[in-house]
């Protein structure tokens, strides 16, 4: 039984003498998953012993025999079992570390869940859309905090409380007058005559006043809405105004040109034009409207002139020669003279368009003028509308057509003559001829009433009132147009003995001299006077060199033929009927149109820089006796009236006077004495300045 012994020896193996484990930490291989013919009797009994095994072991102790050997069970190991050991997929060879990476990396978290992250961004989405609709809720319906309107607050309030708070605020300021600045000159634009207003509808339909959305709320938390007052624009009645202040400001570009002073041919220099840029200047007012701080300072463009002096220089002694000697103008037996004066009244030397050469100029119509009825038969000769006054009122006199002079051939004939290819006899040609103001447009001109009214007091005896006389033929039933200039030495003409004038006292250089045409500044005075008073704009006027006691101060008018004239443009929309007329030693000029302004007054400042005349001697027959008096300076303002209320006024005009010297002219008593008889009316006072009321 050496078997047997050897099998009841102690076992060599550590294992075999561990008790047996529990029977639920025995290990029990899987019989399903052992190769075929393998039992699993060959790992030893894991449960309780079988019924022949216990069978087994009675009998082997019956018969004496040794008991068996006992179970040999393996040391018990934790970890895992084989089945979940051959599940197990072998593990994965370790990566190699990448450059820069360090090898014992810290265990990283482990990551939530799908629905944990999904949860979270929920309940964070609800909070923002509560953290949102809560006080979007909240200001619904009113405006938004932190919205002003011109710096006016309106936050918290609703459409209709901040309509009402920015009517009270903006009214003020939308009726205040809009400063414009161009250059030095200042303006100031009527809101109400330019056609703007505060348009409070659209304002306020821009406040953000409904349910606002997330980034208006966020605007309204952290930041500030400002709005700018929505207007309304007329933009017809703005641009109206726009190029009224460009008439204003627009001078045209002036390439310069040959002109006379007297008979002497001057150069007139060239000169930039200045013109105002509408469009921006109306943009610019637009956007000031309501939000002015400073003066809206508009823009004006240059255009330099193309022509340079040097050029109009060259052109000094032909036009020396073209006024060397008179011009005879001839239509069978009947002649009329344009002298050198008349000449240089209307001629003129022009650069052409290359600017390199100079031609002259002749305005035959203005040039003709006032002598085309000594060339004409009146009874052929085409004859002006006009109007007269019978009872108080103006009524419609017809012109005519007829036949007149060739205005466009004398021109070019004048030229040729004045250059020496031609001769200075000239016959005229007659051409079918309109009268210039024909009875439509003289019946559409709005001359229905008197407007102004002046008259002075003339120089007695025959001198003064022959010349004034015949001044007033030619200017009374006279019709200026709308945008028309009047000139009261070119609808005179040269006063002449060969045209009816005679010697009478004129002041020329400071003193009283006689020469043929004098005492034409009477009429000269009472029409500028009157012009003052109608409201119309006063082009050309210079006081006399003294100023005469029967003259009003600050308002007289002096004439010479043609150096000193009165001009005078007629800026309504309306016609203007001069009549002139001489009775009883005064010269009347009344004016007539329609009524622009209730009243029109004159302010004169007292007189000041007072200076003392001094006495001379004079000699020879042209020397004429005077009193003396003293010089000084006054300053007069125009200003306009209508409604009762001031609607504007001019700038003041200064006139300064001299010292009229004291003269005694040395000669026989008799001449002396006549002479002084002759100037006593000029020594008596001014008449009292008639202004026209309405209804007058």
């Amino acid at each position: 039984m050496t078997n047997a012994k050897a099998s009841a020896d102690p076992p060599t193996d550590p294992f075999e003498a561990a008790p047996p484990p529990p029977a639920k930490h025995r290990f029990r291989p899987a019989t399903k998953s052992l190769p075929r013919g393998v039992s699993p009797d060959i790992f030893g009994t894991s449960g309780p012993p079988l019924p022949f095994a216990k069978a087994q072991q009675q009998h082997a102790t019956k018969a004496g025999l040794p008991p068996a050997v006992p179970e040999v069970v393996p040391w018990p190991v934790k970890g895992p079992t084989l089945r979940e050991l051959m599940r197990m997929r072998p593990p994965e060879p370790p990566k190699k570390p990448e450059p820069g990476t360090p090898r014992d990396e810290p265990e990283r978290p482990r990551r939530p869940s799908r629905i944990r992250r999904m949860a979270r961004i929920m309940i964070a989405v609800l909070g923002l859309v509560l953290a949102y609709l809560i006080p979007a809720w909240i200001l619904s319906g009113k405006v938004l905090p932190g919205t002003t309107v011109a710096g006016i607050d309106v936050a918290g309030l609703t459409a209709s409380a901040a309509a009402e708070r920015l009517t009270d605020r903006i009214s003020a300021i939308a009726d205040a007058d809009i400063a414009i600045k161009v250059g030095e000159r200042r303006f100031a634009v009527s809101p109400l005559k330019a056609g703007l207003s505060f348009d409070v509808a659209a304002t306020v339909a821009e406040l953000p006043t409904g349910f606002p959305g997330p980034i208006d709320l966020v605007r309204a938390v952290a930041g500030e809405t400002r709005l700018r007052p929505r207007i309304s624009v007329n933009e017809a009645k703005l641009k109206e105004q726009v190029e009224l202040i460009a008439a204003e400001v627009d001078r045209p570009v002036h390439q310069g040109a040959v002109v006379y002073r007297g008979r002497e041919p001057v150069v007139v220099p060239p000169r930039a034009g200045v013109r105002l840029d509408q469009d921006e200047a109306v943009e610019a007012i637009k956007a000031a409207y309501l939000n002015q701080t400073t003066p809206v300072e508009l823009t004006v463009r240059t255009e330099p002139p193309t022509v340079s002096v040097e050029v109009l220089k060259r052109a000094l002694p032909e036009a020396r020669r073209a006024v060397s000697a008179p011009i005879t103008l001839v239509n069978g037996d009947r002649r009329a003279v344009l002298e050198p004066e008349t000449i240089a009244a209307h001629l003129r030397f022009e650069p052409d368009d290359s600017g390199r050469q100079v031609r002259p100029v002749f305005d035959a119509r203005a040039g003709v003028a006032s002598v085309e009825k000594e060339l004409l038969d009146p009874a052929t000769a085409p004859r002006d509308a006009t109007f007269r006054i019978v009872g108080g009122r103006p009524v419609l006199v017809p012109g005519r057509s007829g036949r007149g002079v060739d205005t466009d051939a004398l021109a070019a004939a004048v030229v040729k003559a004045i250059g020496g290819s031609g001769s200075r006899t000239i016959p005229v040609v007659l051409t079918p001829a309109k009268p210039r103001l024909g009875n439509a447009e003289a019946a559409r001109l709005g001359i229905k009433q008197k407007i102004s009214s002046f008259s002075v007091r003339h120089g007695c005896c025959n001198g003064p009132a022959a010349n004034i006389r015949k001044a007033v033929e030619l200017v009374d039933g006279r019709v200026v147009r709308p945008g028309e200039t009047f000139s009261l030495n070119e609808t005179i003409g040269r006063p002449d003995a060969a045209r009816g004038f005679v010697e009478a006292p004129a002041v020329e250089n400071g003193r009283l001299v006689s020469r043929v045409g004098g005492g034409l500044s009477d009429l000269a005075t009472a029409l500028h006077h009157a012009v003052f008073h109608a409201g119309l704009r006063i082009v050309e006027r210079r006081p006399h060199d003294f100023h005469l006691a029967r003259h009003p101060l600050g308002l007289d008018a002096a004439l010479s033929y043609p150096d000193t004239d009165l001009r005078w443009r007629n800026d309504s929309r309306f016609g203007v009927l001069i009549q002139a007329y001489a009775s009883g030693g005064t010269v009347t000029v009344a004016l007539w149109s329609t009524r622009r302004y209730d009243r029109v007054e004159a302010e004169v400042s007292p007189k000041r820089d007072v200076k003392p005349f001094e006495t001379v001697t004079g000699e020879g027959p042209g020397c004429v006796p005077t009193q003396g008096a003293n010089g000084f300076t006054v300053t007069v303002t125009r200003v306009f009236r209508k409604d009762g209320a001031e609607v504007k006024r001019d700038a003041p005009v200064t006139s300064v006077y001299r010292p009229q010297p004291r003269v005694v002219c040395e000669g026989s008593t008799r001449a002396v004495t006549e002479r002084r008889t002759a100037l006593t009316p000029n020594l008596a006072p001014a008449p009292t300045p008639k202004v026209l009321t309405p209804g007058e």
